[in-house]
């Protein structure tokens, strides 16, 4: 499955006085999950300051969160109105679009993004996840390798490579993207486990057993798929 990023609090900008402090008060509260407060927080920044552009940005992504996603599209647009130069904005837009199945949308706020910032490495592999997903693999490994260059540690860029990779029968090399992900953080649980997914279907059962083996060493004791973790290493002849 291809990784979609959640929305990140914008980091503290610079606006006038009363308004830096809502503004940060919101940010506080959205770093909780307390998006209904931060919500209030943004608007009383708005209301102070009318073009607080990273106002607009951050109650949108609450939104967002929320799951109402035209109040936070309508956020987004009205930053890039005020800031026709804002990426994140953009990106944010992107992120409605696809979240809503607008791919062709998506993909157009996403290049806007990397337009305005070339660099932007969380838009390339947000626009390489709906290429994706509309089969367009050589696109989205050309924007998941973008990604990695910019940033060569970058471990949703490796998951998403392994992602288009299983998604066209080479698992191998699926396998190496995961291998590289678990060189940069070897106690991410997430990514033994679909590790070892793809080591079943390749039929590698001592290796997806010791993959599942580490999931269960590095997985929260609440993660629901330790169950079925520990159901498929006995399904494949192992011991827990």
């Amino acid at each position: 499955m291809l990784l979609i990023l959640v929305f990140l609090c914008v980091a503290c900008g610079v606006s006038g006085g009363n308004a830096d402090s809502y503004f940060n008060n919101g940010c506080d509260n959205a770093a909780t999950g307390q998006y209904d407060l931060a919500i209030k927080s943004y608007n009383k920044a708005i209301e102070l300051d009318p073009k607080y552009v990273a106002a607009y940005d951050n109650r949108g992504s609450a939104y967002f969160s929320k799951g109402q996603y035209d109040l936070a599209l309508s956020d987004f647009n009205k930053a890039i109105e005020i800031d026709p130069q804002d990426a994140i904005a953009y990106y944010n837009c992107g992120k409605v679009h696809d979240m809503k199945g607008q791919s062709e949308s998506a993909i157009a706020d996403y290049s806007k993004a990397i337009e305005i910032d070339p660099n932007y490495l969380d838009a390339y592999n947000n626009r390489g996840s709906v290429y994706g997903e509309k089969g367009q693999y050589d696109l989205a490994l050309a924007d998941f390798n973008k990604a990695l260059e910019i940033d060569p540690k970058d471990i949703i860029g490796y998951q998403n490579r392994a992602a288009i990779d299983a998604l066209q029968g080479k698992y191998d090399l699926a396998i190496d993207e995961y291998n590289k992900a678990i060189e940069i953080d070897p106690k991410q649980s997430e990514l033994y486990l679909k590790k070892a997914m793809v080591c079943e279907v390749t039929g590698y059962k001592s290796e997806a057993i010791k993959a599942y083996r580490l999931f269960l060493r590095y997985a929260s004791s609440t993660d629901p798929d330790i169950k079925r973790a520990k159901s498929r290493i006995k399904a494949l002849g192992g011991t827990i």
